[in-house]
């Protein structure tokens, strides 16, 4: 058993993802000041001076490749390149995803994802809870 999930996980990064300018200004901003970061944080108690929950909304047309960047072309995510590129759904197993990706197929070819979601379409950015927590700064 690997100890590594990134040897799985994730295959095509290098070539799938890139970062996308408009989320990294925000992090870029809310890191100012900042000594360090670390990706992951036991409990928020443990953490040290003032915490402040930063919310990163997702532009439309996103670029990054991360789980929520497809959100206005739904399309994407029946790409298996795409897939392969997003640890989250890379991780599921092909029976649980495979419902998912039916119904989705069916939903954008048959229009009902736009139906359903026309909304979406005007959006400049969604907000799908993604924060960053910035303490100590």
């Amino acid at each position: 058993m690997t100890t590594d999930p990134y040897g799985t996980l994730g295959v095509g990064y290098a070539t799938r993802r890139r970062t996308d300018p408009r989320v990294a200004v925000l992090i870029d901003r809310a890191l100012v000041g900042c000594a360090s970061v670390v990706t992951v944080v036991a409990t928020l108690s443990e953490l040290s001076g003032p915490v402040e929950v930063v919310p990163i909304p997702v532009p439309s047309g996103c670029v990054d490749g991360f789980l929520a960047a497809h959100w206005q072309r739904p399309h994407a995510y029946l790409d298996p390149a795409v897939r392969a590129a997003v640890s989250g759904l890379a991780a599921l197993p092909a029976a649980v995803l495979g419902r998912g990706l039916r119904r989705l197929a069916d939903d954008v070819a048959g229009g009902r994802w736009h139906e359903r979601y026309a909304d979406l379409q005007a959006l400049g950015e969604l907000d799908v809870g993604y924060r960053l927590v910035v303490a100590g700064h």
